[in-house]
């Protein structure tokens, strides 16, 4: 048999899918797929397993049947997550490979075996944690305060008495090269255990509460004490991307467990997906949260205030998504567009890409954003934008100003949703100054409910024709332009996804 160059071998394993590159359901079977593909490969030589090896082990991610599977073989059946921590315990080379974690919404078994009580596991873990954490610059305080913690979780173990929720506080913490962390909530997951670690990493119990007043409104403010770098916990050290979901049927986040993780002062991209459960209060409030940069609220049902409060916490946004679900009716859950712009404006020198989709909100609101409060020129490195039209100007509003004049030169995406007749005039506008916008690149228009030609009045006309002018100009132009007739729906990827 001809020997193949290194290199090759490499190449062809290059070729393979990223395994982090697996985040949603539909995915999961190629994902298992590409694992059972570098497992076989690991088993071929040793010289292919060095290669293999390390991809095989960049990503674990479950689905919700995971905690259903049993390994038949065994002296006592183990769950996947903890025959994969045995294997971490057993290689701590392979769990600073780890980057990409998804922890599924799977349900908790109290019926299920246990083939090691998980005291006695963190026991061996712990063993390990200095050889995991040796890439990591760490002097001896770090070590110290290290191991105080690794006592006083085992302490809390036996006084516990349950191991719900340990495997993963154990998971966390031999990945310190924990990139990414995709987390539904369960009992699980977003359980005491993992809240006491999340506590204890961002020292919440130094925090102090303070409350000032802003406006003329009364703001609850958290203040994290600064305490030397040597007290601080090494774990989640590296996770830059943090996904909370809800699942259906699934208790809903908790605010308190949400400050606590989100506060983790090396993440960047937080995206919060689900029913979220307040503070026992209901004023504004202040997280230290200056540390993110690229905002997702999806599906969330959270308040206007709880809104508004994470945005500003959030200070110098990069990116900000929101999109509330269409059953948000009630006075407390009501998004206020205008005074959600308003408190982008710390952002106003960074933010890139801004989506906004809100419910319609009750009929009691009065939800539409006057053309003034609109006013998008200061954002001068914005790039993309989507929204749905609805809340902007009042239908018997002077299009003065037009709705392009209020967007800043920077702008290369333009995503328009639920538009309607009211906006005839603005895209013509639109159509006669598209050269005002250098970098533009995309206009996409969502329509709902376009009337058949036969049932048109002659301002729907006005609108159709004004949809086809602007199309035919901004073409011409070379702009790429979709303006489709009907069957439009939000798009909640900005179109990058």
């Amino acid at each position: 048999m001809v020997q193949l160059p290194d290199e090759i071998y490499l190449y062809i394993l290059q070729c393979l899918p990223d395994l982090t590159g697996f985040t949603h359901k539909k995915e999961f079977e190629d994902y298992r797929q590409t694992s059972i593909l570098l497992a076989t490969i690991c088993r071929t030589s040793r010289f292919l397993r060095t290669f293999a090896e390390p991809l095989l082990y960049r990503a674990y991610i479950e689905d919700e049947e995971d905690c259903n599977r049993r390994r038949s073989g065994e002296a006592d059946e183990c769950t996947r997550l903890q025959l994969f921590l045995r294997t971490l315990i057993r290689r701590p080379d392979l769990a600073v490979k780890v980057e990409y974690l998804k922890l599924a919404d799977c349900l908790d078994h109290p019926d299920a075996k246990w083939y090691c009580p998980f005291g006695e596991l963190f026991v061996k873990a712990s063993e390990k944690l200095l050889s995991i954490y040796a890439s990591l610059p760490l002097d001896k305080a770090h070590w110290r305060r290290t191991c105080v913690w690794q006592d006083d979780w085992k302490r809390r173990l036996r006084r516990i008495g349950t191991y719900q929720g340990a495997e993963v506080v154990l998971l966390l913490t031999l990945l310190p090269n924990l990139g990414s962390l995709d987390m539904y909530a369960s009992e699980r997951n977003t359980g005491l255990f993992v809240q006491m670690l999340c506590h204890d990493v961002v020292e919440a119990y130094s925090w102090k509460e303070d409350t000032q007043v802003e406006n003329g409104e009364r703001i609850t403010v958290f203040k994290v004490l600064q305490s030397p770098s040597s007290s601080k916990l090494p774990f989640f050290s590296r996770l830059r991307t943090l996904t909370l979901a809800v699942g259906e049927g699934t208790p809903s986040m908790d605010m308190n467990f949400l400050k606590n993780i989100a506060c983790i002062p090396s993440l960047e991209s937080l995206c919060i997906e689900g029913d979220v459960t307040p503070f026992a209060f209901a004023t504004p409030f202040r997280l230290p949260l200056q540390h993110i940069r690229n905002l997702t609220l999806k599906e969330c049902t959270i308040s206007d205030i709880y809104l508004r409060s994470i945005v500003e916490s959030c200070g110098s946004l990069r990116s900000l998504r929101i999109k509330l679900p269409s059953y948000m009716k009630q006075s407390d859950t009501y998004c206020n567009l205008q005074a959600l712009l308003k408190s982008l404006t710390p952002s106003f020198q960074t933010l890139e890409e801004l989506q906004i989709y809100l419910s319609r909100g009750s009929s009691e609101h009065n939800n539409i954003t006057p053309a003034e409060c609109f006013d998008l020129r200061s954002f001068t490195k914005l790039r993309a934008l989507e929204i749905n039209m609805e809340f902007l100007f009042a239908s018997a509003s002077d299009p003065e100003p037009s709705f392009t004049a209020l967007l800043p030169t920077s702008i290369d995406d333009i995503y328009l949703r639920m538009a309607d007749k009211r906006f005839a005039k603005h895209l013509q506008v639109l159509a006669e100054e598209y050269k005002s916008f250098p970098n533009l690149k995309t206009l996409d228009i969502g329509i709902d409910d376009m009337p058949s030609i036969h049932a048109m009045d002659q301002a729907e006309m006005g609108w159709k024709m004004a949809l086809n002018y602007c199309a035919r100009e901004l073409r011409n132009g070379g702009i790429e332009c979709n303006v489709p007739v009907e069957g439009t729906h939000f798009n909640l990827s900005c179109g990058n996804d």
